[in-house]
């Protein structure tokens, strides 16, 4: 999200304050992006929804026959019935809790956070993206829990477009991975991060969009330090200062 600064004028009766306001102002791009993935959230959350009014039916159609003694009440099947019941509130509850982290993704333009934390919320947050298209997205941490300054929101947006692209412009199947591994420089040590995948349809085909567009050198320039985004033949490279 771009940022801005709200600068209120007060009369104190000792004089004029100024007090200024870091506010994150959204583009259009980024709503654009807020709006695919709580979406994407909401079809998962109306799935484990429908499972669990299904079983609460079977449940329901097990009391019924049970009460018009057409049929004795197995507890083993009311049992199955109610960890089925239990098991999806546990996986809708996961589902919240990963719109909720997104949601507060938001909170501010710049954070200290963990890397990890990030990396697994945006492979929750991916994992339905790239299922669609029939790949799976697999994540390898090599830093651990390491904090790092970042726009949060904005490297989900960058991850997420970069996952688009290789999914849709280059037709990639099949098992992609996210690595990060760290990276030196002359003066300091960074974070690189790598989408890389085996098969892809249209690059044999000579199809290939040209990346990083407009949108991602924009959501680059968000991002604090001296930060890259570049394509090779078969991964998408980020490198973090």
């Amino acid at each position: 999200m771009c940022a801005c600064s709200l600068t209120f004028l007060i009369d104190s009766g000792l004089g004029v304050m100024k007090m200024t306001k870091e506010q994150n102002v959204p583009g259009e791009r980024d709503i654009c992006f807020f709006g695919t993935v709580t979406a994407s959230i909401s079809h998962e959350i109306k799935n484990v929804l429908t499972t669990i009014n299904e079983t609460a039916g079977l449940l329901d159609d097990f009391a019924f026959q049970a009460q018009r003694a057409e049929s004795e009440l197995d507890p083993s099947r009311a049992r199955d019935a109610a960890a089925a019941i239990a098991r999806n509130v546990r996986r809708a509850d996961g589902i919240v809790r990963n719109l909720n982290r997104f949601a507060h993704s938001t909170d501010r333009s710049r954070a200290v956070i963990e890397l990890g934390d990030l990396l697994n919320l945006f492979s929750n947050l991916a994992a339905r993206l790239a299922a669609n298209r029939g790949a799976r997205l697999q994540v390898t941490n090599e830093l651990g829990d390491l904090k790092v300054l970042t726009a949060p929101f904005s490297l989900l947006h960058l991850l997420w477009r970069s996952l688009e692209f290789v999914l849709v412009d280059m037709g990639a199947a099949g098992q992609i991975q996210l690595r990060v591994s760290a990276t030196a420089g002359e003066n300091s040590v960074g974070q690189q991060m790598e989408l890389i995948w085996e098969n892809s349809t249209k690059e044999a085909m000579g199809s290939v969009a040209d990346f990083p567009g407009e949108i991602e050198r924009g959501l680059l320039e968000r991002l604090p330090g001296l930060c890259q985004l570049r394509q090779e033949k078969d991964r998408i490279v980020l490198l973090l200062g």
